[in-house]
């Protein structure tokens, strides 16, 4: 591996770190809590941190049906709200992230 090459593991903790930071920021609870906990154990080198993050996807309430919004009583700005939701789907920024 090049010196600049980064592992797998160090680019999942800064996505993760980046997700957390940005659903702290908009308040949206309890998922920044749960990413919290997985990126954490990720951290620490527990590989079920991956499968606590899988787990969060899929089924009625998941991350998946996640909608950032005012409406939603989020903590996010109506600039935000517009740059990262497109036409009623979930937040892009979101999706990038992982």
């Amino acid at each position: 591996m090049k010196a600049k090459e980064k592992d797998s593991r160090i680019i999942l903790i800064e996505k993760l770190e980046t997700l957390t930071g940005y659903l702290e920021q908009c308040n949206v609870s309890p998922w920044s809590k749960y990413f919290r906990i997985s990126l954490q154990m990720i951290i620490n080198r527990d590989g079920e941190g991956i499968n606590e993050i899988l787990s969060y996807y899929g089924g009625m309430g998941s991350f998946n049906d996640l909608y950032i919004s005012k409406l939603n009583g989020h903590s996010i700005s109506e600039k935000d709200e517009s740059k990262y939701s497109y036409g009623g789907t979930p937040c892009k920024y979101l999706d990038a992230s992982l």
